[in-house]
């Protein structure tokens, strides 16, 4: 009785320390990430900030499609989603000042010869009595109000050129064809507050209503994670409970043998939540996929306790249990020192929830296992099969040598998956839908863009032009909204010899159609040479275009940074800016291609350490050559097969089946040793039951949707099927003259 309340406390307090950690859990990958790496931070600190600014956009075709589109945001305003570009008419009026204000800055080079044109005597003849028959009408008082200080429309012109890829009418843009409007959406909450990110998509869910953006990206992520856990612990659960049954004849085993399981479980948890709060960082979410991996080690210990106990003879279980678990252990405590997180938090989720799995087997477990059916409905399975080892000692040498030749060469195919998009749970068709969405409005959301950091915004916005120029890339709305201080002047110099007979002409064309030139007022048209020039960020601070800006113009720690979304191959781009330039490209496929290779390259790094400790534990221990090598080739070989028939596959490199690298490892070790220790057929059975509700707990990993979690249940899988050949191939040959 005094066990039983230990281990209901045990688990009630690990429960209560994973339930408090609940939050800590993100979709957000970065915790995976080298502290070690600038370059690397720096581009997850962008695309961190691009999703803080949480825009989505939302397109409609024809005229219905507008006026539903313009219906959203009433609706949307108590969900917590505004337009970016707001229709107020004081915000609208606000903006148009600071383009008259302010107009021979924001006027480039490039348009100064239109406006010529447009000061040409037939021309300005010709806008003037258009104007003059659009004032005359009683119901366009609007007009005749704008004309006042703006007779030539030059504001309009550029207000227009702030809407990329279509003119902006009210809170939307419609695209040149005609026939398609957009409008886009900030939203003031995180995709990971399901709650209320789940009222704002539904109440966009529309047929008529195309939804892109990376806050839609982000929030079917999140979906997919928690339906593809929802989905996949339940089955494990089923399948193990299945295989438990089918080996102990009875269900009070099968309960007994999920008791370690559950409690390993919470354990992993807790030391999550522990290290969390430790480190002050998030959990990626996509980790829990190893929970089930966990569930099925955890669920072996279980196993071999109850066929032990069942066959009277728990002593000799309890040596190979622990020394599994040691082996384990040590391999993941080196991940300890590693420098990226996510290998970090992976040591301590295995080292604590096994560690909570191994004290329940051994001092909770045994004393529960009294009265268990003594039959082993798998001893004609594991008789055959030890039978068939014993008699076929080359053969089995052969075959392991012929896997080996098979496979290997297939670890000269693996590559690193480089696309952030092919780790993205989102749904295949929001990628479609998001292609041909940007193919009519162009980069409203983007993988690759140009980014300029430097100590102020002019230097920024300098640096960030010479740079847009040299790559040919688009301007920039930063660039239109907020140009150089040098550029400033040469525009106002440009600007005065353009219209510097612009009065005189003026006059004369007022005069020559019936107008009083006396009526307009054409100072935002002159400049003055005495006045520096005073466009500014906080010239925009009050109008819509405010929040618009600052997607692209953000401070950072050092400074400020410009950014403009690009197109092609961040390489080729790459290599376009020159050393040493305050210009860069942040590119996705960046970040996915440097996270596999930073888990890589320290894996790399700690395997000859894991190694060499898991050598000398085992050689202390067990001190035979013979047994040595029985316990540490099948882990050797499973790997070396697992990854090769991975690269035959075509099965890219994620970050999380690198990590199951090291799961395959131990659960190798751990088969060994307890095939090494028991050679009878009531040893071959817990092994083979275990093996199976590992591969239960993982095969239905290897069928969910997120692209993440079903690399590792695929790796995990194949490893934990090519560790058991590996044992029943080699382990017997290696131990059989001891």
């Amino acid at each position: 009785m005094n066990r039983l309340l230990v281990a209901a406390l045990l688990g009630l307090g690990l429960a209560l320390v994973a339930w408090t950690a609940r939050d800590r859990f993100s979709q957000d990958l970065t915790a995976l990430l080298p502290e070690n790496d600038p370059l690397l931070a720096r581009q997850v600190a962008f695309f961190t900030r691009q999703t803080d600014t949480r825009i989505l956009a939302v397109e409609a075709r024809g005229e219905a499609g507008r006026t539903l589109l313009t219906e959203l945001p009433p609706r949307l305003a108590s969900l917590g989603a505004k337009p970016l570009i707001s229709d107020d008419p004081n915000g609208l009026l606000q903006a148009a000042n600071v383009v008259l204000t302010q107009l021979p800055e924001l006027t480039p080079l490039e348009d100064l010869p239109e406006v010529q044109r447009r000061l040409e005597p037939e021309v300005l003849r010709a806008t003037l009595s258009a104007l003059k028959e659009r004032i005359s009408r009683p119901d366009d008082l609007l007009t005749a109000a704008a004309a006042r200080r703006d007779p030539l429309g030059l504001a309009g012109e550029i207000m227009r050129t702030m809407a990329p890829s279509g003119e902006q009418v009210g809170i939307l843009r419609r695209h040149r064809d005609g026939d398609h409007w957009l409008l886009v959406l900030a939203v003031d909450f995180s995709p990971e507050d399901l709650g209320r990110s789940t009222a704002l998509l539904d109440a966009l869910a529309d047929p008529r209503l195309t939804i892109v953006g990376s806050y839609r990206h982000y929030r079917e992520n999140l979906d997919t994670v928690r339906r593809d856990l929802l989905a996949s612990l339940p089955l494990s659960a089923v399948l193990i409970v299945a295989l438990a049954w089918s080996l102990l004849g009875s269900w009070r085993g099968v309960v007994l043998v999920h008791v370690p399981a559950i409690v390993g479980v919470l354990g992993a948890l807790a030391s999550g939540a522990a290290w969390s709060w430790g480190t002050n960082r998030a959990i990626p979410l996509p980790m829990l996929g190893f929970a089930a991996a966990l569930l099925g080690i955890a669920v072996d210990y279980g196993t071999h306790v109850c066929c032990a106990c069942r066959a009277g003879n728990f002593a000799a279980v309890r040596r190979p249990l622990l020394l599994g678990y040691l082996t384990t252990a040590l391999a993941f405590a080196v991940l300890w020192a590693s420098p990226v997180p996510g290998l970090r938090l992976l040591g301590v989720l295995v080292v604590g929830g096994l560690g909570a799995a191994l004290l329940t087997s051994l001092l909770v477990l045994p004393h529960w296992c009294q009265g268990l059916p003594t039959r082993d409905p798998w001893r004609g399975i594991s008789l055959a099969i030890l039978a068939w080892s014993d008699q076929r000692r080359w053969q089995r040498i052969t075959v392991a040598g012929l896997l080996t030749l098979l496979l290997a060469p297939g670890l000269s195919f693996l590559s690193a998956e480089g696309d952030l998009r092919r780790l993205d749970g989102s749904k295949p068709g929001t990628w479609a839908t998001l292609g041909e969405v940007l193919g009519r409005w162009g980069n409203l959301d983007t993988s690759v863009a140009l980014v300029t950091e430097a100590p102020t915004v002019e230097a920024a916005l300098q640096h960030h032009a010479a740079a847009r120029h040299l790559l040919g890339a688009p301007v920039a709305l930063s660039e239109r909204l907020l140009p150089g201080l040098g550029e400033q002047h040469r525009r106002r110099a440009a600007w005065a010899s353009a219209t510097a007979t612009l009065p005189e002409r003026f006059a004369a064309a007022c005069t020559a159609v019936g107008l009083r030139a006396a009526a307009f007022d054409l100072s935002a048209y002159r400049v003055n040479p005495d006045a520096a020039p005073g466009l500014s960020l906080e010239s925009w601070a009050t109008t819509p275009l405010a929040r618009l800006l600052r997607t692209q113009l953000q401070p950072t720690a050092h400074g400020w940074q410009v950014s403009t979304p690009l197109t092609g191959q961040a390489a080729a781009l790459e290599a376009q800016l020159p050393p040493n330039s305050p210009s860069w490209i942040a590119a996705r496929t960046t970040i996915g291609s440097g996270l596999i290779q930073a888990v890589r390259s320290d894996l790399a790094a700690r395997i000859p350490l894991i190694v060499g400790a898991i050598f000398i534990l085992i050689a202390i221990v067990e001190r035979r050559p013979r047994r040595v090598l029985a316990i540490l080739a099948p882990p050797t070989l499973a790997l070396v097969w697992t990854f090769g028939l991975l690269g035959w596959l075509g099965q890219p490199l994620t970050p999380l089946s690198l990590l199951a690298a090291a799961f395959i490892g131990g659960i190798g070790i751990d088969s060994a040793l307890f095939l090494a220790a028991r050679r009878e057929a009531s040893g071959l059975s817990p092994v083979l039951a275990a093996t199976a509700t590992t591969l239960a707990g993982t095969v239905t990993l290897a069928c969910a949707t997120h692209p993440l979690i079903q690399s590792v249940g695929l790796a995990l899988t194949l490893g934990m099927t090519m560790c058991l050949f590996a044992c029943v191939l080699l382990t017997p040959t290696q131990v059989e003259e001891n």
